[in-house]
């Protein structure tokens, strides 16, 4: 058996694989299909066994035999969907979501030891795709059927107004470890992720981990020069929020870390930082 697999390559079984192509199947880049190597075979036949001759010994296959071009064949007037053109094919924004939110279990079993299930995370996959879908296309959005409640905006990501850009922080502590995990999401009134990032930070309460996110996003923001944004925080962090405003003494070990983020908040031509639910600061959590 060995010795048939280390055997070269023949004249006739490059015959028979040649002959084996579809007649009328998809013909290449170079528009030649299965019919022209069948008729021609006594002209060419010298080129391709060479060709694939070489391959066999020099394990090389050159770039432009495997090079092919694809045609999206709508299946409706006027498509605006990938999945218009492709059938079945998810959506970008469904394969992104997707991908995002399996990033995000991963780094929620690494910093807090927390495995979220299969089936859970492409529902919330799909939420997240439908609600960046219809943010961005809103003529596409249906209205609720009769009888049905229509969705509490409090408990969904609600976009800005134009012109202006939210930000989405979180942070986590796991208990035990003298270390938190920071998230930034920043989108515009579309929906559209403009920038994120994710940090490790030392921390030493959940309190702790929360101001940090603010801190470092503040930071982030000026570095990207959006100080004379317009610019909304929102965070699921009711006490941070009534820290910053003043409406509430945060704890003493809390009190540096807070000071630098009011620092810097003077920095900002037009920024508030607000509460949301937790549902509505699903992608930064």
């Amino acid at each position: 058996m060995n010795n048939h697999l280390l055997a070269e390559v023949t004249r006739e079984e490059v015959q028979l694989a040649t002959f084996q192509l579809g007649a009328t199947k998809v013909p290449g880049l170079d528009g030649f299909n299965g019919l022209f190597y069948h008729s021609h075979w006594d002209i060419i036949q010298d080129d391709v066994f060479t060709t694939v001759q070489n391959f066999f010994i020099t394990g090389v296959l050159p770039a432009d035999i495997n090079r092919t071009s694809i045609c999206l064949i709508p299946k409706v007037p006027n498509p605006e969907r990938i999945s218009q053109q492709l059938g079945n094919v998810p959506d970008f924004e469904t394969i992104a979501a997707l991908l995002w939110q399996i990033w995000k279990a991963r780094n929620h079993v690494i910093f807090r030891h927390h495995f979220t299930q299969p089936d859970q995370l492409v529902d919330s996959a799909l939420a997240l795709a439908h609600l960046h879908i219809t943010v961005q296309n809103p003529h596409l959005q249906q209205q609720p059927k009769t009888g049905k409640k229509s969705p509490n905006p409090n408990t969904t990501w609600l976009p800005p107004v134009q012109g202006m850009i939210k930000v989405n922080i979180d942070g986590a502590f796991p208990i035990a470890e003298n270390l938190g995990v920071i998230s930034s999401i920043i989108r515009d009134h579309k929906g559209s992720l403009l920038r994120g990032f994710t940090k490790s930070v030392p921390a030493t309460s959940a309190l702790a981990t929360e101001i940090q996110a603010l801190l470092y996003t503040l930071k982030d923001l000026l570095q990207q020069g959006k100080h004379h944004s317009d610019l909304i925080i929102e965070t699921d962090c009711i006490i941070l929020v009534e820290a910053i405003n003043h409406e509430r003494l945060p704890p003493w070990e809390c009190r540096a870390l807070l000071s630098e983020c009011e620092a810097i908040l003077p920095s900002f031509s037009n920024m508030k930082v607000q509460h949301c639910r937790r549902s509505a600061n699903a992608l930064a959590d």
